[in-house]
């Protein structure tokens, strides 16, 4: 009688899986990489090219965020601002940390940036989204989508390219990021060396008010009268630790009302420039509140950058940073 052996069975199993697996693998193995791919599989993203920003935007779950780099050369220790949603200033370790990671990355696997795969990454609806701009112009924007926590990897898509990119997750987890995480408490993103117009005008603002410009080091009216240079730059010193213990935001309809008539009549006009164009600045008289919100600190005021709607709010003892007058700096 024939005897089956099991082990010889097994052997013969084993044998035709191996077969079947090469087969299969032979006839529907993935095409070969194109060698110009296979070069960005390291890591598309140029991160040496933007080592030098000029501005970021950033979005996440938690809101849509831009920034401005106030450093005439772009160097990445910036400071940098916030200028939408608000205007603060912004730490610097953040974007250092930022452009450091995407340089970490290290692509595992590519897909065609096509609508299926988009959708099934997720990156159709990005989980956050980055914006780089050089100092010379050059845009680079990139999606983040869909995070595997089984082996520690996230999608991405470079806009106006044909690939998406299975690479590591980032070092930051910039999905998560909130607005706390970035901001300084500091209001102003000033560079005092770079600065080479000041203008202090008490409201109603008909007036000529103080205006100093910095001509070959030295600092003087319009009529050439000087002024005395350490004077004007411990005001500007004063000027970058001026800080925020709060911003508003998230207002109901009334406050929002309220907040906006405050904002139509500044105490206090600011305008500073560092470079071509000069950024004008406004500081309401103290207030107290708004309905149904107290402040921290009474006689607090308000500073905020022509065009924001969500101002910072500064201590009373910061009141005398600002108010000052063309005596101060004789």
């Amino acid at each position: 009688m024939f005897k089956i052996h099991w082990s010889s069975v097994m052997v013969v199993a084993f044998g035709l899986l191996l077969a079947a697996v090469g087969f299969f693998a032979e006839v529907f193995q993935a095409p070969p990489i194109p060698q110009e791919i296979a070069q960005l599989i390291k890591n598309p993203i140029p991160t040496e090219k933007f080592q030098h920003l000029k501005g970021m935007t950033f979005s996440n779950k938690n809101g849509s965020f831009k920034f401005e780099n106030s450093n005439s050369a772009g160097d990445l220790e910036g400071p940098w601002q916030m200028i939408e949603p608000t205007n603060i200033k912004a730490r610097k370790d953040f974007f250092i940390k930022v452009i450091k990671a995407l340089g970490e990355i290290q692509v595992r696997h590519t897909h065609r940036s096509d609508t299926i795969n988009l959708q099934s990454f997720s990156i159709d609806k990005p989980l956050f989204s980055l914006g780089l701009e050089t100092s010379d112009g050059k845009v680079l924007e990139i999606a983040f989508g869909l995070i595997n926590p089984i082996d520690n990897s996230t999608y991405f898509t470079i806009k106006n390219t044909e690939w998406i990119y299975q690479c590591t997750t980032l070092s930051i987890p910039l999905e998560n990021v909130s607005a706390d995480e970035i901001l300084d408490s500091k209001a102003l993103a000033l560079n005092s060396d770079q600065v080479n117009l000041l203008e202090i005008h008490r409201a109603p603002f008909e007036g000529q008010g103080l205006r100093l410009v910095k001509i070959e080091g030295e600092w003087q009216d319009d009529t050439a009268r000087k002024f005395d240079n350490r004077k004007v730059e411990a005001f500007l010193r004063d000027l970058q630790n001026l800080k925020s213990y709060m911003i508003l935001d998230k207002l109901d309809e009334t406050q929002s009302v309220e907040l906006t008539q405050i904002m139509k009549q500044p105490a206090w006009r600011l305008r500073l420039g560092q470079g071509d164009l000069p950024e004008t600045y406004f500081a309401s008289s103290p207030l107290n509140g708004l309905t149904n919100l107290k402040l921290e600190r009474n006689n607090s005021f308000l500073f905020y950058k022509e065009g924001t709607s969500q101002p910072l709010v500064l201590g009373p003892d910061q009141m005398g940073v600002v108010n000052k007058k063309e005596k101060d700096f004789r």
